[in-house]
C-alpha cells in the first residue's frame, strides 16, 4: 500500500496533463473561429 501516492501522483499528473491538451485544442479552436469571424466581418459576409 506505501506506493499508492506514487500512484495517485501519477495519475493527478496526467488528468493535468489530458486537460491542459484540451485547454489547448480549445484555445486553437477558439481562435480559429475569431479569425473566421474577422474575415467575414471583413469583407462584409455578416
Amino acid at each position: 500500500m506505501p506506493d499508492t501516492p506514487a500512484r495517485d501522483r501519477s495519475g493527478t499528473s496526467h488528468s493535468k496533463l489530458r486537460l491542459e491538451s484540451i485547454y489547448r485544442r480549445k484555445l486553437a479552436a477558439l481562435n480559429e473561429l475569431k479569425q473566421s469571424l474577422l474575415h467575414q466581418a471583413f469583407n462584409g459576409d455578416i
